[in-house]
């Protein structure tokens, strides 16, 4: 008799009344008995056939034991079907068509099945789903681009498209995406930086990571390899042009230099004199002088000549 513990530590013996043990056999309260197998005979498989339920015929599965079931299709069909678990995950094989494959033959290919899951590489359908989730670098900026058209104007699209061609496939166009690390990546970007595009390496760098953003959740990538790259470390910075301003304190005494007049000084100060009036080559004179610093006057056509107070 099997030995088993409950749940005080105990052994805890009961007695039998039903099952295959005579009625009054002791045995161990809470023993799980292991499910019976090859329950089916020939005789089964040839009577079987999909359940009648609501006057329509659905598919129905027909046991065996460990897994091994005769599927019955609606249409009359039937199939060996195995159910078994991959790293934890439920999966399904299919062997054959009966009566083609006989009952004997499933029950071999059971155990055939089992023993190469023992022995190393995973069962066909995890192979199968493997190599689905296997894209190229092009299929996957394509299918994100395609999944992006409704919230994507077709300028950003086209943009999008034009970069990753002329810049990125021509040297990972074929490659699988889950084989992409940052190192290619880098490779790519840095040819961008050499050639000056100083601006354009950056967009590139962002789009090819919305790729693989989208890609990872889907099982197509396992990594992010733009997110190893940093623009401010690997890329040259594009030299900033500085123009020459004045402090506000000091557009008096330059325009005054300059002899633009009292009447230009005022307004640069942000009152005109009292009774001045600015025609069109006053105010871009006005215009192209008065700055504080960061600070740029308005267009033009924006200021009222006539109003006694300017808002600068």
């Amino acid at each position: 008799m099997p030995v088993g513990i409950g749940q005080v530590g105990t052994p805890l013996v009961g007695t039998a009344s039903v099952g295959t043990l005579p009625v009054g056999t002791p045995f161990l309260v809470g023993y799980r008995w292991p499910m019976a197998t090859n329950r089916l005979t020939d005789t089964k498989c040839k009577q079987a056939a999909a359940k009648v339920v609501g006057g329509e015929r659905r598919p129905t599965k027909i046991y065996d034991g460990e897994g091994l079931f005769l599927y019955c299709t609606a249409a009359g069909a039937k199939v060996w079907r195995l159910d078994y678990r991959d790293e934890g995950r439920p999966q399904t094989e299919t062997f054959g068509p009966y009566p083609l494959l006989s009952l004997a033959d499933a029950r071999q290919k059971r155990i055939d099945f089992k023993k190469a899951l023992l022995n190393g590489p995973p069962a066909e359908p995890a192979a199968a789903k493997t190599s689905k989730e296997e894209i190229t670098f092009r299929q996957a900026w394509t299918d994100y681009l395609t999944y992006r058209s409704t919230d994507l104007s077709v300028g950003v699209r086209e943009n999008f498209r034009r970069g990753l061609e002329m810049h990125v496939e021509p040297f990972l166009g074929d490659r699988l995406l889950r084989e992409i690390t940052d190192a290619d990546m880098r490779s790519v970007l840095l040819r961008l930086d050499a050639a000056g595009k100083l601006s354009y390496v950056r967009k590139v760098r962002k789009w090819c990571g919305q790729v693989f953003a989208w890609a990872k959740p889907r099982g197509y990538c396992d990594a992010i390899p733009t997110r190893e790259i940093d623009p401010k470390l690997e890329f040259r910075k594009k030299k900033e042009v500085h123009y020459p301003s004045l402090p506000l304190p000091e557009v008096h005494e330059f325009m005054g230099a300059a002899g633009l007049g009292a009447t230009r000084t005022a307004v640069c100060a942000g009152v005109p004199a009292a009774g001045a009036h600015l025609g069109e080559d006053d105010q871009s004179a006005v215009d192209g002088v008065g700055r504080d610093r960061r600070r740029h006057l308005a267009h033009p056509g924006h200021h009222d000549c006539r109003a006694p107070i300017w808002r600068i």
